[in-house]
């Protein structure tokens, strides 16, 4: 019989976030074959966002990073 309300705990390991440079995202982007609209879309920023990363005058970091880590290793992801 399953036991009801039972937690049950096990050990997780978070990888560090990756460093990603404009070029890193925009090869990113393009291995997704997506539109800059459309992977802003993606990952819920504006184009102009994706447009100031790429070209380097904004640098990724926090939750933004770990989905370019999350689309990297899961592709369909990106499109779901």
């Amino acid at each position: 019989m399953k036991e009801k309300n039972k937690i049950t705990l096990k050990d997780v390991s978070i990888q560090k976030l990756p460093e990603m440079t404009a070029e890193d995202i925009k090869n990113l982007r393009r291995k997704l074959d997506m539109t800059q609209k459309r992977f802003a879309t993606a990952i819920g920023c504006s184009k102009r966002t994706i447009e100031s990363l790429e070209q380097g005058r904004y640098k990724a970091k926090g939750v933004i990073l770990r989905l370019f880590q999350v689309f990297k290793e899961y592709p369909s992801l990106a499109r779901a």
